[in-house]
């Protein structure tokens, strides 16, 4: 019966050969870090309140974002708790958004 193989005399990998009593062996898998995003307004960030524009009677937006529906015709930027997309953050940058401070 042959003898069982350990790591030491198992012959080297093209992952572990340059290093010292690796030879042989599978390196571990590391999972990466999750990391909970900010909360913020730009791309990437969780969006911290909803955010809406009024629309005019051709679809044109107008007016400041507001953050709760403003009746009649209106698009919905964002969602809170959602992620801000590139989308989201032109149509921000193009009403002039500029964040409340307690935002």
């Amino acid at each position: 019966m042959a003898a069982k193989q350990t790591a030491v005399d198992a012959p080297p990998t093209p992952v572990t050969e340059g290093i010292i009593g690796m030879a042989g062996a599978v390196p571990s898998t590391v999972r990466p870090q999750q990391y909970t995003s900010r909360v913020g307004w730009e791309i990437g960030d969780v969006a911290p309140a909803d955010a809406y524009q009024r629309l005019d009677t051709t679809g044109l937006p107008y007016g400041p974002v507001v953050h709760t529906h403003p009746r009649g015709h209106a698009q919905q930027i964002t969602t809170a708790g959602c992620t801000i997309t590139a989308w989201a953050r032109q149509a921000l940058d193009d009403a002039d958004f500029v964040p409340a401070t307690e935002d």
